[in-house]
């Protein structure tokens, strides 16, 4: 018994895995950025972002590296690490077997270290993600190179969002995505200034059947409604994306209008949209497919597009009909509450609903909230940033966003419902005090204006008076005494 307990302890002590820091590792004699030095045994994953470790540690941990078949992650983001120390990791992972990810976000390995990882990635086959995220230094000749090394790399995610690979870079990729693509799944392109010549390029090679892109993200690029027509038309015979994120770029109705048409025969699930200007004929044009069901969307980011009631009430009609559709995103639009009172006509299938940051008020999340209690199915319903409060009265140890999210965790549809109807009291009571609070406002605010006239009338009452008597003593002759306010004058003796 004794000897079996023994024997699974080291087992389990052998396989756990351990996630390591720098003090976990650095072997450094004085701690100088000269004399780097790491024992990596036991690590399966290595933190060390922005610990400024440079070429030379990067060098360092090359060498440790060689030898080491534990560590799995390497996490190098903001450290410095030049073209040398790319070619340094680089090297290393030419005989390295057990490396799977490794993130180099935020440093300036060049268009030089990008070619050393690619001609790196030729020759392993364990590596599956590269992150080279905001290296602006990279450029397009960088992307060249690492496109040049998808078809033999055992790469399936490769992230170069902000690496200034602009149009060419994008074209180069897409060139080695159809020449044979690999098993790369997952291509983040974001913030590269692509626009719809970068973009037609890469929608080409969707229609490619050596490509396996199941996610490509192409956010905060210079995308047109161009770019996302050429996008669109491509979706609608591939079959294996599922994942498509055109945040922040220009693609206005026009191209929500041309990716909604391709919702039918695609195979996206996830759809974002978010901050792309397409205002309420984009989502309408949205609305109108998924009311149809032939959209296998089940995620729908529309976030800050300047959505208003239209936009609301087209989706609400179409989550009606929807039975596939869980996740909504519609954070920092204009749908104040007449859009909540629409969307809380019909949650559908929706799981989550976010409505932050939309001028909604105590009249909107109080309709949002009685529809809500009386679904079973919406677990998320987000209002932050909108103008929902409780009064002081009712806020005593909690808040309006802390006890719904509580309220959505509910154990049962009753629980929910008890809960709710807490929220909706302190809601309802908020509402009253705060119109009470606003008559009161509007009755002193009249009051005051009033006895202001008065005063004034007063004023020129006093004023004509005194000016009639001056007028009296200088010898003057001046019009009979009448009401100051009226559109007469006096006619002193000068002017008759």
């Amino acid at each position: 018994m004794t000897l079996t307990w023994f024997a699974l302890l080291l087992l389990t002590s052998g396989c756990a895995a351990k996630s390591c820091q720098r003090a976990d590792v650095d072997r450094s004699s004085s701690g100088s950025s000269g004399s780097w030095s790491f024992d990596l045994e036991g690590c399966t994953s290595l933190k060390l972002r922005g610990t400024k470790i440079g070429d030379a540690g990067a060098r360092a941990l090359a060498e440790a590296l060689e030898t080491n078949g534990e560590l799995t992650t390497l996490h190098l983001g903001h450290n410095a690490i030049g073209a040398e120390g790319a070619a340094a990791l680089a090297a290393a992972l030419m005989s390295n077997l057990a490396l799977t990810s490794l993130h180099l976000v935020g440093n300036a390995i060049r268009e030089e270290g990008a070619r050393a990882l690619a001609a790196a990635l030729k020759a392993n086959a364990v590596l599956t993600s590269l992150d080279l995220w905001g290296d602006v230094t990279i450029g397009a000749e960088g992307a060249r190179a690492l496109a040049a090394a998808l078809e033999t790399s055992a790469l399936t995610s490769l992230h170069l969002s902000g690496c200034a690979i602009n149009d060419e870079g994008a074209k180069a990729l897409a060139q080695g995505l159809m020449g044979n693509g690999g098993a790369l799944t997952t291509l983040d392109l974001g913030h590269n200034a692509i626009g719809p010549e970068g973009a037609s390029a890469l929608a080409e090679a969707l229609l490619s059947s050596n490509v396996a892109l199941t996610s490509l993200l192409l956010r905060g690029n210079k995308i047109s409604p161009e770019g996302a027509t050429a996008l669109a038309e491509a979706l609608k015979n591939n079959h294996k994306l599922t994942s498509l994120n055109l945040g922040s770029n220009a693609i206005e109705a026009e191209g929500a209008r041309a990716l909604a048409a391709a919702l039918n025969t695609s195979a996206l699930t996830s759809l974002h949209l978010s901050g792309c200007s397409i205002n309420d004929e984009g989502a309408q044009a949205l609305a109108e497919v998924l009311a149809d069901g032939g959209a296998a969307l089940t995620t729908l980011d529309l976030g800050h597009n300047a959505i208003g009631r239209e936009g609301a009430e087209a989706l609400a009609k179409a989550l009606m009909a929807n039975d596939v559709l869980t996740s909504l995103l519609l954070r920092g639009n204009w749908l104040r509450d007449a859009g909540a009172r629409a969307l809380a006509q019909a949650f559908g299938a929706l799981t989550s609903l976010d409505l932050g940051s939309n001028a909604i008020n105590d009249e909107g999340a109080i309709a949002l909230i009685e529809a809500h209690k009386k679904n079973s199915a919406l677990t998320s319903l987000l209002l932050k940033g909108n103008s929902v409060t409780y009064s002081r009265t009712h806020s005593v140890g909690v808040d309006f966003e802390t006890e719904l999210a509580e309220a959505l965790k509910a154990a049962s549809l009753e629980e929910r419902r008890s809960k709710c109807d807490l929220i909706l009291d302190k809601l309802k009571a908020t509402a009253a005090e705060r119109v009470a609070s606003e008559n009161a406002a509007a009755e002193k605010s009249a009051a005051d204006r009033a006895a202001e006239e008065q005063a004034a009338i007063q004023k020129a009452y006093t004023e004509a008076y005194t000016k009639g008597f001056n007028d009296g003593r200088a010898g003057r002759d001046f019009a009979p005494f009448a009401d100051p306010l009226e559109p007469t004058s006096r006619l002193e003796k000068d002017e008759v």
